[in-house]
């Protein structure tokens, strides 16, 4: 029985496991060998990349933007 996991969950796992995102491109193909190996239920694709996007965005400074500790 496939064990149900939200896309962020799935994706923090993942990050979790290996130290890194998905590779650009084969998100939904890395991330459901993954899930499979883990007993996971895939989640909806749309949800998986929104997720992926939105950390690499995280993750991405601020262009312009002085940091905390620039002068």
């Amino acid at each position: 029985m496939m064990r149900t996991i939200t896309a962020w969950e799935l994706v923090q796992q993942y990050k979790a496991d290996y130290g890194t995102l998905p590779t650009v491109g084969v998100e939904l193909q890395e991330l459901r060998y993954f899930a499979d190996a883990n007993g996971y239920e895939m989640p909806n694709g749309d949800d998986v990349l929104a997720v992926c996007q939105q950390l690499r965005t995280w993750a991405q400074p601020v262009s312009g933007q002085a940091g905390l500790f620039d002068n």
